[in-house]
């Protein structure tokens, strides 16, 4: 489906807003990820997620039809911001992993050396 000029022109202004609302969700998001602040992460997540469908319904519409070098720009600067808190998200999932191991290895050698089991009333405490 080819669209016509004055439905490209309204196709491609859907598009730029489509971008934009992603570029400030996605900017949201990078503000939210360096203040730690995960509790209002799932507002933006939904919004990323409706978004996407937005955007994936609006390029269905589109089809074939060649999108102008302003939009491909945005579109581009979108998908590095993207990937750029993709790395903030992973780097903060690797610590938490990191931290949770570190507790379950105290954990475990606590539990190892009979601190934590009923030995400890009946021997009583080691040397």
């Amino acid at each position: 489906m080819s669209l016509s000029s004055g439905a490209k022109s309204d196709s491609s202004e859907a598009l730029r807003r489509i971008v934009g609302h992603i570029r400030s969700a996605v900017e949201e998001e990078k503000q939210l990820l360096a203040a730690s602040d995960f509790d209002a992460f799932d507002r933006v997540i939904a919004r990323k997620d409706q978004l996407a469908i937005e955007l994936a319904r609006h390029a269905q519409r589109i089809g074939a039809d060649p999108i102008d070098q302003e939009v491909r720009e945005l579109l581009n600067d979108a998908a590095q911001a993207l990937n750029s808190n993709a790395m903030l998200l992973r780097h903060h999932i690797e610590a938490v992993s990191e931290v949770a191991g570190l507790i379950s290895n105290i954990l475990a050698n606590a539990n190892s050396d009979g601190t934590y089991t009923g030995n400890v009333a009946r021997r009583g405490p080691r040397p």
